[in-house]
């Protein structure tokens, strides 16, 4: 957000044998500062973080061994932390797009903040088996990108499935590979002007892919 006010978020534990515990730094400008977070149960972990201004930051994660939903948000003075009634799995990715206006997607679906309440997002356009996703990022007016074993396009009203370019499988009815028409996923992503960019790896041989999409179909690059 500024030189002076960034978060690095995570978890952390003393031994593998003992469970997780969510940590939360902050960078003033001078110093990192541990930032208490409030009591969870065991195994909490945060996985990402996305923020709208200083006194608006959201960092989503799971909690225990089922992988619950877990969101956590400061609101400028201290954190709170929200465990979800909802079967998204653990929460990978969030984008901010408004201060009513949250997204978060996870292991089986995505979830969106309407300003009083988590709810599941709007229905994805004919999904072919229930979406898994890493990451979600937001383009230009009021598109949204979202990547993981496919990429899938927000326009503001309805999500649908990005088309593979050059014969990538964006998503995968099995993990066959082939040279002619591999397989991929997408692990992180970001937007500049609009345009996304994400990168991942083909499924079998792990061959590295960026993908790029002002709108669909996308195109990609790698080795």
């Amino acid at each position: 957000m500024a030189k002076d006010d960034v978060w690095a978020v995570g978890w952390q534990q003393t031994t593998l044998q003992d469970p997780t515990h969510l940590l939360l730094l902050h960078w003033d400008g001078t110093a990192w500062r541990n930032v208490p977070a409030p009591p969870t149960s065991s195994a909490s972990r945060i996985l990402a973080l996305a923020a709208r201004n200083a006194g608006d930051v959201w960092a989503v994660g799971a909690q225990g061994a089922a992988n619950r939903p877990l969101v956590g948000h400061w609101n400028g003075t201290r954190w709170s932390l929200t465990t979800l009634d909802l079967a998204v799995g653990a929460l990978t990715g969030v984008v901010v797009t408004a201060g009513s206006d949250v997204w978060a997607v996870g292991d089986s679906g995505l979830v969106r903040w309407d300003g009083t309440r988590w709810n599941i997002a709007p229905p994805i356009l004919n999904p072919p088996k229930t979406p898994a996703f890493s990451a979600v990022v937001a383009g230009s007016g009021n598109r949204l990108w979202a990547v993981g074993e496919k990429v899938w396009h927000w326009n503001g009203t309805i999500w649908d499935m990005v088309s593979g370019p050059n014969g990538l499988e964006l998503d995968p009815a099995n993990s066959y590979e082939t040279p002619e028409s591999p397989t991929a996923h997408f692990y992180g992503a970001g937007a500049v002007g609009g345009q996304l960019w994400a990168v991942g790896s083909t499924a079998r041989s792990g061959r590295p892919l960026i993908l790029t999409a002002c709108g669909t179909p996308a195109a990609t690059t790698g080795p």
